[in-house]
């Protein structure tokens, strides 16, 4: 399935914005997408939710029945059962 951009979304609690980007692909090809997308001149990447209201947000953003091919951006890839943020939080 090719991805599928929704608008770019903008959250005033932190001034960052989101963009839902629908698609079958794996969480490392979806660390690609979003690191190769741009809007007004910001680089993209997955999410890292750090509050309920960001993550209220972003299931907003999402929304519908879509998580079943939606990525964040932390994994366990690096020791299984230890969920970290790609951002080191």
């Amino acid at each position: 399935m090719a991805a599928t951009f929704k608008t770019p979304q903008y959250f005033s609690n932190n001034g960052h914005y989101y963009q839902a980007v629908v698609s079958s692909e794996s969480w490392n090809s979806a660390v690609t997408t979003a690191n190769n997308k741009t809007y007004l001149g910001l680089t993209g990447y997955l999410a890292t939710i750090t509050s309920k209201a960001e993550n209220d947000f972003v299931a907003g953003v999402v929304g519908g029945n879509t998580w079943e091919y939606s990525y964040i951006g932390g994994s366990d890839s690096n020791t299984e059962g230890n969920f970290s943020w790609m951002t080191g939080q």
